[in-house]
């Protein structure tokens, strides 16, 4: 089942929050819901990749990226998706998807996202590292390394 819902949401209340700075951690809040459950009783591992797309459109969208983005009619695809599993995300449990945009060269965007639990802050559930790209018809220039 795709995440529609959740993506509206992500849409609607990401332009409301606080503006980032490209190189600052964004931390999102979810909650594991039925439909992201596996027969297994944890969150169905194909789910975390889709979850982690959601963190980075909130994430563009804070950093203001967003309407450029449109405009420019840029597309982001994922070169590379690799995740490290530690813990399982149980039904109705809530976490945070911390993401930080790590390092990037002429080409490509590299994302770190850990999944932790909320109980625990400092318990990482899952670590995801993505490698995308920004494309479209006119270049984009890279945000300043520090």
């Amino acid at each position: 089942m795709k995440l529609y819902l959740r993506l509206l949401l992500t849409l609607l209340t990401s332009p409301f929050k606080k503006k980032i700075n490209p190189l600052d951690k964004v931390i999102t809040h979810w909650k594991v819901l039925p439909t992201d459950i596996d027969l297994l009783g944890h969150m169905n591992n194909g789910r975390y990749p889709m979850i982690m797309d959601l963190a980075r459109i909130d994430f563009i969208i804070r950093i203001g990226m967003f309407k450029t983005l449109f405009k420019q009619r840029w597309v982001v695809p994922v070169g590379t998706t690799q995740l490290e599993f530690k813990k399982s995300l149980k039904p109705f449990s809530n976490y945070q998807i911390h993401t930080k945009l790590c390092y990037w060269d002429d080409n490509w965007f590299y994302f770190r996202q850990d999944f932790m639990l909320d109980e625990k802050q400092d318990l990482i559930a899952a670590t995801g590292y993505v490698k995308t790209i920004f494309k479209g018809r006119t270049a984009l220039s890279h945000p300043k390394k520090s």
